[in-house]
């Protein structure tokens, strides 16, 4: 009886341990798409800043006329 409770108890400490590992990779990839996410934001303040640019230029080009 006690053998088969060792080996439970080994059992259910090799599925924790694989649970944290999981919980520890989920956590890699949410602080991964964080950063992609905030690259992401990023890119659209530097296009719409670029936009605008472009949307003074054309007023400007439309004051020449």
């Amino acid at each position: 009886m006690t053998l088969q409770m060792d080996e439970m108890t080994s059992e259910m400490g090799e599925m924790t341990s694989e649970m944290n590992e999981m919980t520890s990779e989920m956590g890699e990839m949410t602080a991964e798409m964080n950063e992609r996410t905030s690259e992401m934001g990023e890119m659209t303040s530097e296009m719409d800043e670029m936009t605008s640019e472009m949307g003074e230029m054309t007023l400007g080009m439309g004051a020449l006329d």
